[in-house]
Parts: C-alpha cells; structure tokens; sequence
C-alpha cells in the first residue's frame, strides 16, 4: 500500500509541475522573430540597400556640386586679385577659402545626416509592416508581446520564434499586391486601346 501512495504522489507532482511549465501558447512567453532573417528572405534588405545608394549617389552629386561652385568662387576672386592682391585683399581671399572649407564640411555632414536619416526612415518602414504581421500571429496565439531577436536575445525557445509565418504572410501580401496589380493593369489596357 506504501508504494502505491508513493507512486500517487509522484504522479500528482508530475502533473503539478507540467501544469506549471508554460507552454508554446501562454501569454507569459513572448514570441520572437528576427527582422533581420525576414528582410533577407524578402530580399527587402537589398531592396532598402539600392534606395540607400540611390539616395547617397544623388547627396553626393549635389556636394559635388557644391564643391565646383565654391572652387569656381574661389577662382574668380583668386583671377580678379591676380598678382595684385595687397595684404588686405589676401587676407579677404584666405577668409573666403576657410569660409568655402567650412560650408563644404558642414555640407557633407548635413548630407551624411541626411542619408542616416533615411536608411532610418527605410528601416522604420519595413519595421512597422513586420510590426503588422507579428502583431496578428501574435494575437492568433494568444501571446501579449513580440521581441526582435537580435545580438542582445542570448536564447529562446524555438516554439516561441515566429520568423518564417511572418516571412510567409509578407510574401503572400506581396503576392496578393502583385496579383491586384497586375489585375488592374489588365482592365486598363482594353480601355487605353479604345481611346486610340
């Protein structure tokens, strides 16, 4: 009899315990998707790196342009002056070349800020269309929170990681944005032919 109690109770806390455990579902565990692995597979990162060099060739053309204009205005004074120049008129032409370093350097730091500025804005942008579909996986499993996993997650449990089901619903949405579109191009054609 001694030995069934024992069993029983064992058996009692085993079910305690697993009861305890938290599970692929509770609220308690939050999910995790690595942003980094969906915009790779979306090819979202390439994508956002083009538009990133696109922006950094146009801001570097401009100081390009910039930097021909202050070098033209530098030019002409140098040739107005000539060999002429007296001390004032050389201390005026020294001042301008600093004034013309000066704006130069704070033109490229405004282009460097710029451009950081916009890999954010890029970033925030495929942030919050990943936001969209974690948040909706999220609730269909009953969870309270999403976490990036990123360089600072030291583990999680793999149930928990939802990476590849936002992966697959953003290549849906683009599937089915793809598909509207090309619906919509078919129905204007027959149109664009009738005008003519």
């Amino acid at each position: 009899m001694f030995p069934i109690v024992r069993l029983g109770s064992i058996l009692l806390s085993a079910v305690v315990l697993l009861a305890c455990t938290p599970g692929e579902n509770t609220p308690d565990s939050p999910l995790v998707v690595d942003i980094t692995a969906v915009a790779k597979a979306l090819g979202r990162d390439e994508v956002m790196e083009q538009q990133l060099a696109a922006t950094r060739d146009q801001l570097n053309r401009q100081l390009d342009e910039i930097t021909h204009d202050l070098n033209s205005q530098l030019e002409e004074k140098q040739a107005e002056l000539a060999e002429q120049a007296d001390e004032a008129q050389t201390q005026e032409l020294q001042a301008l070349a600093l004034q013309a370093r000066q704006t130069l350097e704070q033109t490229r730091a405004l282009a460097q800020q710029k451009a950081l500025a916009y890999r954010s804005s890029l970033v925030l942008a495929f942030q919050e269309e990943v936001r969209a579909e974690a948040a909706e996986i999220a609730r269909q499993r009953g969870a309270t929170s999403v976490m990036l996993a990123n360089v600072a997650t030291l583990w999680f449990d793999p149930r928990t990681d939802i990476t590849g089901e936002v992966i697959a619903r953003m290549r849906a949405a683009a599937d089915r944005s793809d598909r509207t579109k090309d619906a919509g191009a078919a129905t204007q054609a027959p149109d664009s032919k009738q005008a003519r």
